[in-house]
């Protein structure tokens, strides 16, 4: 069945639960920029998982992720279902819910289909430029070269999601934008930024798939989207070996 953990719950996630609810009560609009509790708690089960406090096999701690977050048994109930379709956990009828697999072929595995499916948005956009698109991803391109250089790696990462939002929506089907939006699940919020190397990964990545785009050659701008993530994918590898979470070698 695997142990039962009992992961220490940090006091930042009350505080997240604190910030969301006065980000709804400031701005007046009932939901608006306020995430669910339960995708609070996924989030901090998910960050459990990556810093290898829970492992692939351990019993997810429903009632006592409960008590300690000072929540209800129901947004860990719906924390758990959340982390279960995105594959981070498996749910077992009558036996509860366990960390799912969780090693460098899982996260190898998520960045090789994100890269697939940005590369179809970048060939898309390679055959149908969009003058508008392409300019939004110049400027973005210019905030990640400044932040990069400053060794602002948070704004490096923050300038790359925009720099990608803009390829995907210019590029991607409203099926390819559901899927990366599932998939931007898999990490923990911020988790990359903090990935040694992650900012000039990104740098050079944007660069490269930009260039690809205006090259011209469908075929080299979705390469390029799936040979980035790629390399996303083994800093973050390499990153988790060096933290203890997965073995060595393995």
């Amino acid at each position: 069945m695997g142990r039962i953990a009992t992961p220490r719950v940090s006091s930042s996630l009350s505080d997240r639960l604190d910030a969301d609810t006065r980000s709804e009560a400031g701005n007046g609009r009932p939901g608006s920029g306020r995430r669910s509790t339960g995708e609070i708690v996924a989030e901090h089960v998910r960050q459990l998982v990556f810093d290898g406090v829970l492992r692939p096999g351990d019993r997810i701690p429903q009632g006592a992720l409960a008590l300690e977050l000072g929540v209800s048994r129901l947004p860990v109930r719906e924390a758990v279902i959340e982390l279960a379709r995105d594959g981070l956990v498996t749910v077992t009828p009558h036996a509860g819910a366990f960390v799912g697999p969780f090693d460098a072929g899982v996260l190898r595995e998520h960045f090789e289909i994100v890269g697939l499916v940005q590369g179809l948005a970048a060939r898309d956009l390679c055959n149908a430029p969009d003058p508008t698109a392409l300019d939004a991803m110049d400027e973005a391109l210019a905030e990640i070269d400044a932040a990069a250089a400053a060794g602002d790696p948070v704004t490096t990462h923050t300038a790359t999601m925009r720099f990608l939002r803009t390829l995907n929506l210019a590029g991607g089907s409203a099926r390819q934008q559901a899927v990366l939006r599932a998939l931007a699940r898999m990490l923990p919020t911020g988790f990359f930024a903090e990935v040694p190397g992650a900012a000039e990964a990104e740098r050079l990545g944007s660069h490269r798939i930009l260039d690809a785009i205006r090259s011209g050659h469908p075929s080299a701008a979705q390469r390029a989207c799936v040979e980035v993530q790629r390399a996303h994918g083994e800093l973050v590898v390499t990153h988790q070996r060096a933290r203890g979470v997965f073995a060595p070698g393995v």
